[in-house]
């Protein structure tokens, strides 16, 4: 990736670290104190970028917040710092205005000290509640520009120690306020999140059971004498378990590996006082005596999703072991020695941490409670076809909003196999394409009797070329891709195009999606090295939508 730094402070120090930090990156490093005109008009390299860090030291940029005291005009200090906010973000929308590149923006420290010390928080305003709300007022800057991340000065201060974060007199003498240990802690903070851009967060976390999830073995001690509870020694398992539910509760997967009575297991899960990992959240199960990588494959296979979406958590580091050697695209989470330390190591893993939250997000653990009734269903039904009619499946397609468009996004990145062309976009791109008119971004929901399956398609059509299109593996064999082409193709021929063309470019993970024009009436117009294009004539007579779909919203041209 290509990085550009600008700010307020010296560049030449955290581009060092960066660059120690992200080797597999380009560092372009901006002009000291220029990032105004580097972000409101930015010229040559800046405008080429994939990523944009905006450093800055904010005690530089509103001096008077950081020198309030008792008596002095907090609203003028709140205030200021929201002119400030205004200011920045403004040159961060000329900055969208030119490129799509992410931006990475620092967020105004916390005063850690105060002249009233010890009796600050009593005063009225005391200082704390004015920077909580300008930290708020950061936030939502940040939230009105699409693609800006804050790198969360405070956090880091917390993790470092203030008085080992700052360094007054390099601040004075270089413009460099931090220290060489926050830098190092700043530009690992940076690369972290280039990562997750780069390869997208995990899907899900696979756990053995049995001195990772408890203390002790099940089918030794029974359930009565694990080490687990809300207090004591069983508290570190319980501790775990509750960062693992905060998890759970922004869209990871959770799935059993452990070697083990499957009765024996699944009876702590149900029945123990103090689990917090209950059964319903559990998408997959493989309780057994099968060596664990080849249970983890089935994992995979069974939720669909590939080897390197999977993180694999277990106390025995020869299994953690094994499965490297096995299964080397399964990331491991390296569990310490002692129980104490295991919400630490979760907590401090960053290939969980999402680009985007939505609430789709939030629904995937009942998403796969519905699933399973959906197979039972389908087991039950005389046949495939049968079960679909009865599904009662309808469809909402719609362009692109303001609410839909975080989903849209995530959409384009994590998803590989029913995916084109696998062409990746950020927000910002995607929104830069729907603003011209003669492009349109379409997406898909969809429910059936069972439950709802959120936003489970998108398409992004230029001109009258379906450019992109893709397909949630939550839907898979229902014909829910053929539903939304048909669906476009009907919103063309009325658009008034006499033909459609469709683009695909094959990819290591799409090839189920290669002869996916040609099944549709599609007819080959190109065939290149990147891949082919396919006509569709519209002056005849279109293809029907699958009798089992139907498509609630129809939308005008």
């Amino acid at each position: 990736m290509k990085i550009g730094l600008c700010g307020n402070i010296a560049l030449d120090h955290l581009a060092r670290e960066l660059d120690g930090a992200d080797a597999a990156s380009d560092i372009i490093v901006g002009r000291t104190a220029e990032f105004g005109s580097e972000l409101s008009a930015p010229r040559g390299e800046f405008t080429t970028l994939d990523a944009c860090v905006v450093a800055l030291d904010w005690r530089e940029i509103t001096p008077g917040l950081y020198a309030y005291g008792y008596g002095d005009d907090r609203a003028a200090a709140a205030a200021a710092f929201g002119a400030a906010c205004k200011v920045l973000e403004e040159a961060l929308r000329n900055f969208r205005s030119v490129t799509p590149a992410r931006l990475l923006v620092f967020s105004p420290v916390s005063a850690w000290t105060s002249p009233a010390g010890f009796i600050s928080r009593l005063l009225e305003p005391s200082p704390q509640e004015l920077f909580c709300e300008c930290q708020a007022r950061f936030n939502r800057m940040c939230r009105s520009v699409a693609d800006v991340y804050p790198v969360d000065i405070d956090e880091l201060m917390m993790q470092i120690g203030a008085n080992n974060s700052f360094d007054s007199a390099a601040r004075y003498a270089r413009d460099n306020p931090f220290t060489k240990d926050m830098t190092r802690g700043i530009a690992r903070r940076i690369s972290s999140i280039m990562v997750q851009f780069r390869k997208y967060p995990l899907k899900c976390l696979v756990l053995d059971c049995d001195d990772t999830l408890w203390g002790g073995v099940v089918g030794e001690a029974g359930m009565d004498n694990l080490v687990l509870s809300d207090r004591g020694p069983g508290k570190a398992f319980y501790d775990f378990q509750a960062q693992i539910a905060r998890l759970y509760k922004q869209g990871v997967l959770l799935a059993l590996c452990s070697k083990n009575n499957t009765c024996d297991a699944l009876e702590v899960f149900e029945r123990h006082p103090h689990m917090l990992i209950r059964p319903n959240m559990i998408s997959s199960f493989r309780i057994n005596w099968d060596d664990k990588p080849k249970n983890v494959l089935a994992i995979s296979e069974e939720l669909n999703i590939g080897l390197d979406a999977m993180m694999f958590a277990d106390d025995n580091p020869a299994e953690r072991a094994m499965m490297s050697a096995a299964l080397p695209e399964v990331e491991i989470l390296d569990l310490p020695a002692a129980p104490a330390l295991y919400a630490d190591a979760l907590a401090r893993c960053t290939r969980f941490w999402p680009v985007q939250l939505t609430h789709d997000d939030a629904g995937k653990g009942v998403f796969f409670t519905a699933e399973r009734r959906r197979k039972q269903a389908r087991e039950l039904a005389a046949s495939i076809e049968a079960y679909l009619v009865t599904s009662e499946i309808s469809a909402t397609i719609a362009a692109a909003d303001g609410e839909s468009l975080p989903r849209i996004t995530q959409l384009f990145n994590k998803t590989n196999q029913f995916n084109l062309t696998t062409r990746r976009y950020t927000q910002a791109q995607l929104e830069m394409l729907a603003a011209d008119s003669r492009n349109r971004l379409f997406s898909m929901a969809m429910k059936d009797r069972f439950g709802e399956y959120g936003i489970v398609a998108a398409a992004l059509v230029l001109g009258n070329t379906v450019d992109s299109f893709l397909l949630s593996c939550r839907v898979f064999g229902k014909r829910a891709e053929a539903a939304f082409l048909v669906w476009i193709l009907r919103f063309l021929e009325q658009a008034g195009h006499k033909e459609a063309f469709g683009r695909y470019v094959p990819s290591p993970k799409n090839s189920m999606t290669k002869d996916f024009f040609k099944s549709t009436g599609f007819v080959p117009a190109d065939l290149d090295e990147s891949g082919s294009l396919w006509k569709y004539d519209l002056t005849g007579e279109l293809p029907d939508i699958p009798q089992w779909i139907r498509v609630k919203e129809e939308l005008k041209v």
